[in-house]
């Protein structure tokens, strides 16, 4: 067991090997174990300060790519509609087709305004939450076509809507811009309702499809979380 006397010697050897500093505005000699402990508030300083700056650069990509999010979706609308229109009641299909364009155009029109008004650096973070909750609700709005659409159409249709729907959250990493958190409100939204809606029509895959649908899940936040780190 290390005495009192050995610790203490050996904590003013370390001290005397470390290299002295000279503040020259004070005249003390330092170390730099010194140093650095007076340096860490700084340094956490910047880290947040960083943090920041990169936020703010994440959300300005984020905003530029939904500009252009609601031709995309009403292409993804008209694509599904020649698909499924045979199978479809018309007032059910232009139904969801007006509410998630709508949805869409929702987040395009609070890209704009976030961008004119100048909140991305005043308030990052609460642009970024009101981002994460559009993602959410454009994702649900999705989702809701294996809700409504399903049931109603036959199985050759419902496979090529689960695809398509499977298919939506891996662009969503390039329009969540490395942003986890929109990424995975987003891709959560989209397959949940399609998941809990095929495993409704054909319960004996009920644990083939909720696993997969959760591993893809989590694969996908960790493609933008390490999107995010990089």
């Amino acid at each position: 067991m290390t005495s009192c006397v050995d610790t203490y010697a050996q904590r003013e050897r370390g001290l005397l090997e470390a290299p002295l500093i000279k503040d020259y505005s004070t005249g003390i000699a330092m170390t730099s174990q010194t140093v650095d402990d007076d340096c860490s508030p700084l340094q956490e300083t910047e880290r947040v300060i960083v943090e920041r700056e990169v936020l703010c650069e994440l959300i300005r990509l984020h905003l530029q790519v939904l500009k252009r999010m609601p031709l995309v979706q009403l292409l993804l609308v008209s694509a599904l509609a020649l698909l499924l229109y045979r199978s479809l009641a018309p007032p059910v299909l232009s139904g969801w087709a007006v509410l998630t364009v709508a949805a869409e155009c929702l987040r395009a029109v609070y890209a704009r305004v976030v961008v004119k008004r100048g909140d991305i650096d005043l308030r990052p973070k609460e642009v970024h939450s009101r981002l994460i909750a559009l993602a959410a609700i454009v994702g649900a709005t999705v989702g809701l076509s294996a809700v409504l659409f399903m049931p109603s159409i036959p199985l050759p249709d419902q496979a090529m809507l689960g695809i398509t729907l499977f298919t939506m959250p891996t662009a969503g990493i390039s329009v969540a811009v490395s942003s986890r958190p929109i990424l995975a409100a987003y891709a959560f939204f989209i397959l949940a309702p399609a998941s809990l809606t095929w495993v409704t029509l054909y319960p004996h895959q009920t644990y083939t499809v909720a696993g997969m649908t959760a591993v893809y899940w989590l694969f996908l936040v960790s493609v933008a979380n390490d999107g995010e780190r990089l």
